[in-house]
């Protein structure tokens, strides 16, 4: 009969004394493969592994793209070499400004500098910039910058071209053009302007017997004095997005001027009158035929001050009516005739008209054109052979291309 264990007896755990010292000896062998150079970076590495799926797992939950966001914390460990900032990397020109705009680059107003040959500039160190240009009237600009230059970089950079060797790598646009402002603005500017260019006016008599240019481009002869007025007026070109009419000059940044410089582009115009005041003919720029001079748009140069919300315009070319006169005769010429060896105008009432003094090539000796109510005559017959197509100014009107040359050579 078998003997049942008792229930109450306590159970007994048999452990053989062999089998305890084989776990020691494993034990203390693992310890010293740890202790040990591959066991070190082993577990060097198994730790490494668990920080960064850690922080993996902690970005997964928090960030839209984990990917991204694994690479960065990888990248971390990985060194990266510092961009190079190139020479002018870190300086920055400014244009197309006005003088009541406020700059701040970091919510702080940069020190400026003078860079040629743009104007105004300025240097920022190492890092990403936030650039804000406010202006009365003008949009707000909001952007940003990088030293070095960064893909991401949102401010508009100007398309003038930046040669080696000079200061600066980029120009800032802060795009302050004229018709940019909203269309009330811009509208009292350009009335102003336009008011400016009325002082831009000259008077001359046309005795009876003189020739002249009607409006529709023909040779007509006066039968009685008549009175010639030229005077500039607006001239648009559609075909410039910017600036139409009114343009900042040369881009000036203007940051620090208390002045606006603006050109206007404009074209001459004249009128005639008889003596009872009718008005006889008048002529804007079309004449059909370059022979005769026909003027063409140009411009002028303003200098413009917001005064609270007036403008005041004063003009910084006074002679510009004169001087487009005299362009208007010496491109007729090369109109006609081709390349000018060289050119000189003169003429002090551009109503009265302008003598052109040029010279054909060093074969030929200087030849005198006079150019008179709209008309471009020869002023001598040894200029008529070398310009056979122009008309020979008349005794009179030859008088006056010598009194006119004698003036402007006089003291």
């Amino acid at each position: 009969m078998m003997q049942q264990d008792d229930p109450g007896a306590p159970e007994l755990e048999v452990t053989s004394l062999d089998s305890g010292m084989a776990r020691h000896k494993r034990l203390k062998s693992a310890g010293r493969w740890l202790r040990s150079r591959p066991g070190r970076l082993t577990l060097s590495a198994l730790t490494l592994l668990t920080v960064v799926a850690a922080l993996a797992g902690m970005f997964a939950r928090a960030s839209s793209d984990p990917i991204s966001e694994a690479r960065t914390v990888l990248g971390m460990f990985t060194p990266t070499p510092t961009p190079v900032i190139p020479p002018g990397g870190d300086v920055f020109g400014l244009i197309n400004a006005v003088p009541w705009g406020d700059l701040q680059i970091d919510d702080h107003a940069p020190t400026l500098t003078t860079i040629e040959p743009i104007g105004q500039g300025f240097t920022l160190p190492r890092g990403v910039h936030h650039v804000v240009y406010r202006a009365r009237y003008f949009p707000t600009l909001h952007c940003v910058v990088s030293v070095p230059q960064a893909p991401d970089d949102t401010c508009p950079l100007s398309n003038l071209t930046v040669t080696e060797g000079l200061a600066f790598q980029r120009i800032i646009d802060l795009g302050a053009f004229p018709n940019r402002m909203a269309p009330t603005h811009y509208n009292q500017l350009t009335s102003a302007v336009n008011t400016a260019l009325g002082g831009y006016s000259a008077s001359a008599t046309i005795e009876p017997g003189e020739r002249y240019l009607n409006q529709l481009g023909k040779v007509e002869i006066a039968q009685t004095a008549m009175a010639f007025t030229m005077g500039l007026e607006q001239a648009e070109e559609p075909k410039d997005p910017n600036c139409p009419f009114l343009c900042p000059m040369d881009g000036n940044a203007s940051v620090i001027s208390s002045e606006w410089d603006l050109t206007a582009r404009v074209e001459p115009t004249w009128t005639i009158k008889d003596a009872t005041g009718r008005t006889f003919s008048s002529l804007i720029t079309s004449a059909p035929a370059t022979t005769y001079g026909a003027l063409g748009p140009d411009t002028v140069t303003f200098a413009v001050v917001l005064d609270g919300t007036d403008w005041k315009v004063s003009s910084q070319d006074q002679g510009a009516l004169d001087g487009i006169v005299q362009l208007a005769a010496l491109e007729a010429v090369k109109a006609q005739y081709g390349p000018i060896l060289n050119g000189t105008t003169s003429g002090r009432n551009p109503a009265n008209g302008a003598i052109v003094t040029v010279q054909r090539d060093t074969s030929m000796p200087q030849a005198v054109l006079l150019w008179r109510f709209g008309l471009l005559y020869a002023a001598n017959t040894d200029t008529k052979r070398q310009f056979p197509a122009l008309p020979l100014a008349n005794q009179q009107e030859q008088a006056l291309a010598q009194a006119m040359a004698a003036e402007m050579s006089g003291p």
